[in-house]
């Protein structure tokens, strides 16, 4: 049985002395905690960004899975590392009941990093949330415990357990939005040390659980009690055991998300590489209009998709004797005249209008209009393209 000691013990109860804790499990049970931050913050980015809703999903169970997994095997390695004067066992279906809680929270608490923000108080409220979440699975863990002894816990301690359970929630909250959005280049090892204090944090919860316990049996079964020794080194191996397990899910965690990485990277590779090409075989390099083949798919889609008595007009614009230009000044100069046709003949062309440079001295325009309005827009690209008296007979 487990009860809030507000008060002294019973008069029939007395409590039990020589509680200790195997200090190699202890750290051990640190490192699965910080492992287990460490990988929800990593993940908390795949879910922020990942293109379609069943991606979202996969990621958060993934998270959910390794950041509840390692927090109950935090949990569980420090219970093993536990240890008292007398025999001690654990029911497995609450211990499976606590696995399910910590679960469950750490699915909420992915879902909750995958939102674009939350306010200051859906942080408060959602970290309250998540620590309660956690404080019942650790109690939940410690209700399983099957021993003589009847569980008293001192309520100032228990409430201290509570509220840091809720604030390495919060902390966990704001850290994952952190570096969900950080570009930082040192963002890899800002997220270790912040791994490293959140599984303090996560640790301090339990160890404080643990110093509220007090273990009491009744007077008369004291004698029944017996060293806790004969179960130490099984505890141990099994303890090692979660660990590893826990080690192995976070590391597979980890292993995922760096793969969808790299396969995201992989990705804008590839969409830059077709946008390059597209650009390569839609645009003309040199005065960045529309090619011959982009212009003629586009007169194409035009005339498929116009209204049945919408006009439509092609002009087309030959630069006389521009082979001179070449010859005479060099194709720099030519491509510098190319490039002011270009210029000019965007200058009074409407929003609507399209231009293309369809071949090497020719330039075409597709515009929407009766053929009064082509035949004027014709006129504005001519008086555009003529030299002006002034001009030199160089630059003209």
């Amino acid at each position: 049985m487990s009860r809030l000691l507000f008060s002294d013990l019973p008069a029939d109860q007395i409590a039990l002395l020589g509680h200790s804790h195997d200090p190699l499990l202890v750290v051990l049970s640190y490192l699965v905690a910080s492992a287990a931050a460490f990988t929800a913050l990593a993940l908390a980015k795949r879910v922020s960004r990942s293109g379609s809703p069943r991606g979202r999903d996969l990621w958060r169970w993934v998270g959910a899975f390794a950041l509840g997994g390692g927090i109950w095997s935090m949990h569980f390695i420090g219970m093993l590392a536990f240890s008292a004067p007398l025999d001690i066992s654990y029911d497995h279906r609450i211990t499976l009941l606590s696995l399910l809680i910590a679960m469950a929270v750490s699915y909420v608490v992915m879902r909750l990093l995958g939102r674009d923000r939350l306010s200051v108080p859906q942080y408060a409220l959602a970290g309250t949330a998540a620590g309660i979440g956690i404080a019942a699975m650790h109690y939940t863990g410690m209700a399983a415990i099957r021993s003589l002894a009847t569980l008293y816990y001192a309520p100032l301690a228990f409430a201290a357990s509570v509220l840091i359970a809720i604030g390495a929630s919060i902390a966990a909250l704001v850290l994952g939005y952190h570096f969900r959005a950080s570009q930082s280049r040192h963002q890899h090892w800002q997220r270790l040390l912040c791994s490293l204090l959140m599984g303090a944090a996560i640790v301090s919860m339990h160890y404080t659980g643990m110093h509220a316990l007090t273990l009491a049996v009744p007077a008369h079964m004291l004698e029944h009690t017996a060293p806790f020794g004969s179960h130490g080194g099984q505890h141990a191996v099994l303890a090692s055991a979660i660990g590893l397990v826990a080690l192995l899910v976070i590391v597979t965690g980890i292993a995922a998300s760096w793969a969808e990485q790299r396969f995201s990277e992989q990705r804008q590779a590839l969409d830059q590489a077709e946008h390059q090409l597209n650009a390569m075989t839609h645009y003309d390099p040199l005065t960045n209009l529309f090619n011959g083949r982009a212009f003629t798919e586009m007169v194409t889609q035009v005339l498929a998709a116009r209204e049945e008595r919408q006009a439509l007009a092609v002009l087309v614009v030959d630069l006389d004797n521009f082979k001179r230009i070449n010859d005479s000044l060099g194709h720099r100069s030519g491509d510098l005249a190319l490039q002011q046709a270009a210029h000019r003949i965007r200058a009074v062309l409407g929003q609507h209008d399209m231009l293309a440079r369809f071949s090497g001295d020719e330039f075409c325009v597709l515009t929407l209009g009766q053929w009064e309005q082509a035949q004027a827009l014709a006129n504005h690209i001519l008086e555009q393209l003529r030299p002006s008296p002034s001009a030199t007979p160089s630059c003209a």
